[in-house]
């Protein structure tokens, strides 16, 4: 059975046991089924037939670190058509463009990216929702946090002069993961969508498969393997290798995105069993944190072999989960990585032309814009500060103020002071950091 075959039945069957649900439930105080805020009851699996891959699952909140309540889960069968090199082909249903907002003969000339590839790592509240403009013009989207951030996201990639989203990742069911993809499927033309073999009798689900199958949308297993991109540009699927049918953090789909000499690891909610079980080189230059900096991830042994020089997470100000837990930024710290948080900085911006890196944040304000470049060589021009003595990170080569509040994250075995100039230190091979904006005048 195909895999968006596998998705209808599961899609019947999911709706089948919604509309139980709600009968049961009627006169009731919440009543409606389609609430993000609970999950849809399943109701008698058990019969269901084994082609629709049928297997309950709790997902609700445990030990983990704190997850969205989608409580119940079911596996779909489903296969994955890949070419010889092992790159996924997707549908060619002539219809699939043509059933979105703003079809390919709409769509406007392409954003010239200049040979960059810019990643846009968006302020969504205590979700993930990752827009990546590629160097041929062509896009990805990886989540869409929850539903409430939906129309944010949207605006976010039309602002970008996107009308069409070429490859779109809903890492797994969890609601702060994929609660605004409705909304993005249903408002731009979809070339395919990556999803792990598992699903969520949730009203978010519910809503993103419905669309999916709606809009003949062209949807591809992600799984271990998988590659999505060849050439100048690369992306594969580290994860998952296996489905786990008890936490559906475990069954993230991990991307791993290279260009030139500038590589992006993309963990979703994978914890540290997740982390271990990765094969291959994951050494990154970003890493975009697992489960929104819960303890569960970020594991020791992981950061040592991805050794990132930035990691971001994603969270929202004053979540109730806590995130980010103590534990994991102690670990992301010794490990030399500056952290950019987006409940702190708001979005973050990493461009790179496949040798350079430069990164950009909202400010504590979350309306100017800061820059850091890794591998700048420009100068200042300007005259240096007398008897200043800058903070640098000697593992990312970021130039500090004392006062910056990075400082207190970088690694003792990291941190070094220094009373030269700016332009100095650039030529050194440092750059100023793009929050505190290290000057030689002040």
């Amino acid at each position: 059975m195909g895999f968006k075959r596998g998705l209808a039945v599961l899609l019947a069957l999911c709706t089948l046991s919604a509309l139980f649900a709600c009968a049961a439930s009627e006169g009731s105080p919440s009543g409606g089924m389609w609430s993000d805020s609970e999950s849809v009851a399943a109701s008698n699996f058990a019969g269901a037939s084994s082609n629709a891959g049928a297997s309950s699952n709790s997902a609700g909140t445990s030990s983990n670190g704190g997850t969205p309540s989608d409580s119940e889960s079911v596996a779909v069968s489903g296969s994955t058509d890949t070419s010889s090199n092992g790159e996924v082909v997707g549908s060619t249903s002539s219809n699939a463009e043509s059933s979105a907002v703003g079809s390919e003969s709409s769509v406007p000339e392409r954003p010239t990216k200049g040979g960059e590839l810019v990643v846009h790592y968006l302020d969504v509240g205590q979700g993930d929702s990752i827009f990546i403009e590629l160097p041929d013009g062509k896009c990805m989207l990886i989540d869409a946090s929850i539903s409430k951030y939906g129309e944010r996201i949207v605006d976010a990639v039309r602002a970008l002069s996107y009308d069409r989203i070429d490859y779109v990742i809903a890492t797994h069911p969890h609601a702060d993961h994929i609660g605004g993809m409705e909304q993005v499927l249903k408002s731009f033309a979809i070339g395919c969508v990556y999803l792990p073999d598992v699903s969520a009798d949730t009203a978010t689900y519910i809503g993103m498969a419905e669309t999916i199958l709606e809009r003949d949308i062209p949807a591809e297993v992600a799984e271990a393997g998988v590659t999505l991109l060849s050439g100048d540009v690369q992306a594969k699927f580290l994860a998952p290798s296996v489905i786990d049918q008890d936490d559906q953090n475990r069954n993230s789909a991990v991307l791993l995105l290279t260009y030139g000499e500038r590589t992006f690891l993309f963990m979703g909610d994978a914890d540290t069993s997740i982390e271990d079980s990765l094969k291959g080189d994951i050494d990154c230059d970003v890493l975009k944190v697992g489960h929104h900096g819960s303890r569960t991830a970020s594991g020791d042994d992981f950061l040592r072999r991805a050794s990132p020089a930035y990691a971001i997470i994603s969270c929202g100000k004053g979540n109730s989960y806590g995130h980010p837990h103590e534990e994991a930024l102690s670990r992301l710290q010794a490990c030399g990585a500056e952290i950019l948080r987006t409940d702190l900085v708001g979005t973050v911006t990493v461009r790179t032309d496949g040798k350079t890196l430069t990164v950009e944040t909202q400010g504590e304000q979350g309306s100017e814009s800061s820059e850091s470049g890794v591998g700048d060589t420009s100068s200042s021009e300007s005259e240096p500060e007398n008897g200043l003595t800058w903070v640098l990170n000697t593992s990312t080569h970021k130039i500090h103020r004392p006062d910056c509040r990075h400082v207190d994250s970088i690694a003792p075995k990291n941190r070094a002071e220094s009373d030269k100039t700016v332009a100095e230190l650039e030529e050194e091979g440092y750059s100023p950091c793009g929050t505190c904006k290290p000057s030689d005048v002040g």
